[in-house]
């Protein structure tokens, strides 16, 4: 690839080549920046991916209560993450926005598809596979929560984020995702019979 780059600016630069780079050669030597580029984006995509697979996965799960909609969620933020290229200045922060929207939107095809009768979530997620029966316990009571405290348990108390950098995910403010995590706690030890925790 190198030697090819390098054979092709040389075999043009006399016929076409320009002082400002504009020619043949400066095209070859802006492609190869680029390639340079691309691959330095793919390597910070794979070690954004590395680190937030699990976590990520395990909140789109306790969200939507599907290990199919997480495995796509994941999968498609990180693919449309590498798409976009080195545009995206924070690939971590960008990922956990993409993929809760990706699920948002998969699990609304999932309604309509079951339609008029579905009663929403439930009827959606049925039962998640490759989960301890405590988990499947959680994300069955994280269903009878209202859609934004269960993404703010989902994002602070399973996946292990802040109030204030949960808040940055929601587009929200801290404060609000505590109120939340409040409401939900309260609500869960009713489901759960769980002590409650304090709220980060």
């Amino acid at each position: 690839m190198q030697d090819a780059t390098i054979a092709l600016g040389a075999g043009q630069v006399g016929e076409h080549g320009g002082r400002d780079g504009t020619g043949a050669a400066g095209v070859v030597l802006n492609v190869a920046a680029d390639a340079d580029d691309a691959e330095l984006w793919a390597e910070r995509v794979r070690a954004a991916y590395d680190e937030l697979r699990a976590p990520l996965w395990r909140a789109i799960v306790a969200w939507s209560g599907s290990n199919d909609v997480a495995d796509e969620a994941v999968a498609e933020s990180f693919a449309q993450l590498l798409r976009r290229g080195a545009e995206v200045r924070d690939p971590a922060a960008w990922a956990w926005r993409s993929a809760f929207r990706i699920a948002a939107g998969d699990l609304k095809r999932r309604r309509l598809a079951t339609g008029p009768g579905s009663d929403g979530l439930r009827t959606v997620a049925g039962r998640p596979d490759r989960l301890p029966d405590d988990a499947i316990d959680l994300v069955r009571a994280l269903a009878q929560l209202s859609d934004q405290q269960r993404r703010c348990v989902a994002l602070v108390d399973v996946a292990g984020h802040t109030a204030p950098s949960a808040a940055a995910v929601l587009g929200t403010s801290a404060a609000t995702v505590r109120v939340q995590l409040m409401r939900a706690r309260r609500h869960l030890r009713t489901l759960l019979a769980d002590p409650a925790e304090e709220i980060r």
